[in-house]
């Protein structure tokens, strides 16, 4: 497998593992979110796991680490987490598709990984879709009419 390090956001703060795709092809960019403290590799290595599967089917795959987590260096600003985590997230989206051509992202997370993948596909129109494992349901976010 070849995967490469990136190093991207405002101040080049974040580090990810892009994956790329074993075949050419218009596919969109899969970016893996953090599962709250746990870095890019997911837990039991999970995100390993998916990044290369995916990539072997033709998808090209960014897992990241939000910043202050793993090898990412911690924010200078005073941005909620929930501000801060979107505009990574769509840091990452931008990395994935500089490095892969990728136009449209699915955005995967498990626990707070999915309600960050959720807010940041209804905020960010380059994200397409979110596969949404074990999510706390985003009471008050979701519930509007």
């Amino acid at each position: 497998m070849n995967e490469h390090v990136l190093r991207f956001g405002d101040n080049g703060n974040l580090i990810g593992i892009y994956t790329p795709a074993a075949t050419a092809g218009k596919r969109p960019g899969i970016v893996l979110v953090n599962s709250g403290v746990i870095h890019r590799s997911g837990p039991n290595r999970l995100y390993v796991s998916i990044a290369r599967q995916l990539a072997a089917a033709g998808y090209p795959v960014l897992r990241f680490d939000l910043s202050a987590i793993g090898d990412s260096s911690p924010r200078n600003d005073a941005l909620s987490f929930e501000k801060s985590a979107i505009s990574e997230t769509s840091a990452a989206m931008a990395a994935l598709g500089a490095r892969s051509g990728a136009t449209g992202f699915i955005l995967c997370g498990i626990c707070s990984g999915a309600d960050i993948s959720f807010l940041t596909t209804r905020d960010n129109p380059a994200a397409i879709g979110a596969v949404l494992i074990n999510g706390r349901g985003l009471h008050g976010v979701t519930d509007d009419s």
